[in-house]
């Protein structure tokens, strides 16, 4: 699980820079649609994270996680259809479903980690 967040981390941190290179080169975005599609991940986060919250405390964690990596993998075809068609808006649409699905990948993935590590390291274990 540890290795999983490791290159998880790796990937988060490239794919921001893909994102600020795609919208202002690519798209041909200002800085003001650059802002926009970088805020729109957040502000789904900032709906979803209730909902995500208390499932995380009532059901199935690894169906949880399932949920996130499937939100993943349809966001990226939004990225990859909007490059295809050449559409901004379906790229801060990817965008926000991202923000909106990868947010059942995370918590419920922490909450396992919690679990499956020995009391006194927890603290460790989260601590990536």
């Amino acid at each position: 699980m540890i290795r999983i967040t490791f290159w998880n981390g790796l990937g988060f941190i490239f794919f921001t820079f893909i994102k600020s290179y795609v919208v202002i080169y690519f798209f041909g975005g200002s800085g003001f649609d650059l802002g926009m599609i970088m805020a729109l991940q957040p502000l789904a986060r900032l709906f979803s994270m209730p909902l995500i919250a208390y499932l995380t405390d009532r059901s199935s964690k690894k169906r949880l996680v399932l949920i996130g990596s499937v939100g993943r993998t349809i966001a990226y075809i939004f990225y990859w259809f909007s490059l295809d068609v050449n559409n901004l808006y379906l790229f801060g649409a990817g965008t926000f479903i991202q923000g909106l699905l990868v947010g059942f990948f995370w918590p419920p993935f922490y909450s396992l980690i919690s679990e499956k590590s020995f009391k006194g390291s927890r603290t460790h274990a989260l601590a990536l």
